[in-house]
């Protein structure tokens, strides 16, 4: 019964009354392999989902001392885990980007994006 695959319950979850009120989040992990030594090295995409409905131009990160907000973003994730591990992070705004629902890491800016419209952090 539990372990009945339902590919409905692998798609966003971000509609209605939820769209407010939580986040959703995928990732993808990979190996990739260097050309010359073989070497494995593990790498990873995800991509989180908070609170599409509230959101607006920038990524709104949480609240703001007397300016109660619920935090609203898109957040693509990047990076590598190992010997020289990083990460890096990239925020949209849910109104300069259009997401197809069906499937959110099929996504796209509507604009060209700017630091200061979709910041990125390591």
């Amino acid at each position: 019964m539990f372990n009945k695959h339902d590919i409905a319950r692998d798609a966003c979850q971000l509609f209605g009354a939820r769209a407010s009120r939580g986040y959703d989040w995928w990732w993808h992990s990979f190996t990739g392999y260097d050309a010359e030594t073989g070497d494995a090295k593990p790498f990873f995409i995800e991509f989180f989902l908070c609170n599409p409905a509230l959101g607006g131009d920038e990524p709104v990160f949480g609240q703001l001392p007397g300016k109660p907000q619920k935090p609203s973003y898109l957040m693509v994730k990047a990076g590598a885990w190992g010997e020289d591990a990083a990460q890096l992070h990239r925020f949209f705004g849910w109104k300069i980007i259009k997401v197809d629902w069906g499937d959110p890491s099929a996504w796209r800016p509507m604009t060209v994006s700017s630091p200061k419209t979709a910041p990125m952090a390591m």
